[in-house]
């Protein structure tokens, strides 16, 4: 009996702390920033057309890039913008690959800035477009940065997630 005492005192806290290492190690995978991956901006641009999440946009210029964010499409690897169809409009969505953590860091501000001139446009007459703007989704993953405002946001951020992370 001794020796089954003496065996059962090792095997014990032995389990317990191979089961509590585990437990560790699932919660850190579980935690861990998906990885980017090279996307494909084309096919992630007729993803978006065919499951209808650019449906008050239009695809925008050089131009409305720079008006609203400061910054040109060449200035980026790559980059996807789709505009509001008019003035009164806020669906937008932008998706931009960077050269880096530094310039994903900058277009975020930039992202963020638009926004709140945004807002600051909309605050006491346009309550619709204001509720919009206050859930836009600013998101960033390596290199790559993404700004999505509309009724089909969380949708899009999801499509562009699957198809530039691991």
């Amino acid at each position: 009996m001794e020796k089954k005492d003496r065996i059962l005192k090792i095997l014990f806290p032995s389990a317990a702390v191979l089961f509590a290492a585990a437990f560790i190690l699932f919660i850190l995978v579980l935690m861990r920033e998906p990885v980017p991956k090279d996307a494909d901006f084309s096919a992630i641009r007729e993803a978006l057309l065919r499951e209808g999440l650019t449906g008050n946009m239009r695809e925008a210029s050089e131009r409305d890039m720079k008006i609203s964010y400061g910054m040109l499409p060449s200035d980026f690897p790559e980059a996807l913008h789709f505009t509001p169809m008019t003035y009164m409009d806020v669906d937008e969505l932008l998706l931009v690959r960077t050269s880096g953590d530094e310039q994903t860091e900058e277009i975020m501000e930039a992202c963020e800035a638009y926004r709140d001139r945004q807002m600051n446009v909309f605050e006491n007459y346009g309550t619709d477009q204001y509720t919009l703007l206050s859930s836009a989704l600013l998101y960033s993953n390596g290199s790559y940065a993404v700004y999505s405002v509309g009724p089909h946001a969380e949708e899009a951020l999801a499509l562009i997630r699957s198809m530039t992370e691991r």
